[in-house]
């Protein structure tokens, strides 16, 4: 396993804890959609440092989501904010 992607994974796997247990207290759905976020790059560091065949396309579709999640949530923060 590369180094530096279980680190990421590890990092990810903590944001996505710390993002479902705000949700539970706060009931703030962004939180809940980013901590689902980084649960996914969390998960295409795993595959990424694994590196199973054919899992470039995974890993590229678990990201392009993920950042979409990320986008969309804080988008969404932004404009309850005002």
């Amino acid at each position: 396993m590369h180094i530096v992607s279980g680190i990421n994974a590890l990092l990810c796997g903590i944001i996505w804890v710390v993002g479902l247990i705000v949700y539970r207290k706060s009931k703030i759905k962004a939180s809940f959609y980013i901590g689902i976020a980084f649960g996914l790059f969390g998960i295409s560091h795993l595959l990424s440092a694994v590196v199973f065949p054919g899992s470039l396309v995974v890993i590229l579709t678990a990201r392009l989501v993920a950042y979409a999640m990320v986008g969309v949530s804080l988008c969404k923060l932004a404009c309850t904010c005002k």
